[in-house]
């Protein structure tokens, strides 16, 4: 018998078993919900006193900044080293600030914590969008959610990947409910964090959703010239300057650096490409999923927490018509979040594996069936139902 014939035979009835037994899928769930306490615990303990030491300083900082001395010295490096206190530069887009800007009535530690509880909400609301109408799956989606550490710490950290994380979610379901117009748009709140995502919009426009593709084109564009014409010219070249020092500081979590960065870039751009072609006019969840993991891997900074996202793409391999393999691998690499998340090399290794299993199949079918896809649909979205 083929190996793999027959790991897959085993993997079935595997599957089968968990399937037709409630018992074991409410022992899986409450495995993770006790995880998730866990997590929340530490959560819930260290924010009273995680302010100041938090990245939300650096959010807090560049909206006082704006409010007090104007949008077009939002990238001024004299105030933000007297506001924000850090060597480290603020370089996030302008949205970001704004978006912050109704807490600073608050005191840096008040506004934090409730900065945090926001992401928390994010996070259940993501959750419960990603899961079917079963009890068990809103307990398993919630318990994966706050189950994995990058997730978790990210609240903790300020970080606004829960924001972007339900950005990409809430973009999905509204596909998947026929409304693309309006999922474009909610999918713009990235540019909040674009480098994590970038890739998403790439497989929107090649995976035929073209009214959710404008949609966020349009969106996107209105935003950035608003934040274009608030910072003025010298803030944009002050913010040129400031993404220098970024970009040359080493980061974890990379493919290589120099050629084998950008040789790296060329092949895992392709590979979305060439999944979000083949899958033109049928369900989203396997380009989404590719986007997603490719996004984090050639992102140019990137951190623990952003990794959250990979919560997400083991919600997608669930929910999708995606390959037992699959399934494994964005289960696997969740575990791996959890118990070896400072190996940064392990976690690139185990990211480059799920990638080709996610990725690999459907481009030798595009291969063999020289390019030719699926149909498109006359609504697209239809099909994801």
């Amino acid at each position: 018998m083929n190996p793999a014939s027959a790991t897959a035979r085993v993997f079935g009835r595997i599957s089968r078993t968990a399937q037709s037994s409630p018992f074991l899928i409410w022992a899986v769930a409450l495995g993770l919900i006790a995880i998730a306490g866990f997590n929340l615990t530490f959560v819930f303990r260290v924010l009273g006193r995680a302010g100041q030491a938090s990245d939300f300083r650096w959010w807090y900082g560049a909206a006082e900044i704006g409010l007090q001395h104007g949008w077009s010295h939002l990238y001024d490096r004299a105030l933000q080293s007297q506001y924000i206190s850090s060597v480290y530069p603020f370089v996030n887009p302008p949205p970001l600030a704004w978006l912050v800007a109704p807490l600073t009535v608050f005191s840096l530690p008040t506004a934090y914590v409730l900065f945090a509880l926001v992401l928390a909400g994010c996070l259940i609301v993501a959750s419960q969008l990603a899961s079917d109408d079963r009890a068990q799956s809103r307990v398993l989606a919630f318990g994966t959610a706050f189950g994995l550490f990058p997730a978790t710490i990210s609240i903790v950290y300020g970080q606004p990947v829960a924001i972007v994380l339900l950005a990409v979610v809430g973009a999905w379901w509204l596909d998947q409910h026929d409304r693309p117009v309006l999922a474009g748009v909610v999918l713009s709140v990235i540019l909040l964090k674009p480098n994590i995502v970038v890739l998403v919009p790439l497989a929107l426009l090649l995976s035929a959703r073209h009214r959710a593709f404008v949609a966020w084109a349009v969106s996107t564009a209105v935003l950035a010239a608003i934040s274009a014409i608030s910072v003025g010219v010298d803030g944009l070249r002050s913010y040129w300057q400031l993404l220098s020092i970024v970009g040359n500081q080493k980061q974890s979590f990379t493919v290589g650096s120099g050629w084998m960065f950008w040789t790296a870039v060329a092949v895992i751009v392709g590979l979305t490409a060439a999944v979000a072609w083949k899958r033109r006019g049928s369900r989203f969840e396997l380009p989404l999923a590719v986007a997603l993991v490719g996004s984090l891997l050639i992102s140019h900074h990137l951190n623990v927490y952003d990794l959250a996202l990979y919560a997400l793409v083991l919600w997608l391999a669930f929910r999708g018509d995606l390959h037992w393999t699959a399934k494994v691998g964005a289960a696997g690499m969740w575990l791996l979040l959890d118990v070896a998340i400072l190996n940064s090399i392990l976690v690139v290794a185990a990211e480059l594996a799920l990638l080709a299993v996610l990725a690999l199949p459907e481009v030798a079918a595009l291969v063999l069936t020289r390019g030719r896809f699926l149909p498109v649909s006359q609504n697209a979205s239809q099909d994801l139902a």
